[in-house]
């Protein structure tokens, strides 16, 4: 996944730095009218499957061996 900035103009979105995409391929694209929050990308992380392997126990690398918690 990658976030990347453009403008709309004459009916169609133009990216302000060149894409590493094949011609013709097909994308999905969500809009953000303006920067969001800090709670607002917690929250989409959250609800992105991307973070899903942060909940396996094999990812838990750290122990209360490893120092006081913060």
């Amino acid at each position: 996944m990658k976030t990347i900035e453009a403008v709309f103009e004459s009916g169609y979105l133009k990216p302000l730095a060149r894409l590493p995409l094949a011609e013709h391929q097909h994308v999905w694209v969500t809009i953000v009218a303006q920067e969001p929050s800090s709670q607002h990308i917690a929250q989409l992380a959250t609800q992105s499957p991307s973070f899903q392997f942060l909940a396996d126990p094999a990812e838990d690398v750290y122990s209360y061996k490893d120092g006081k918690p913060v």
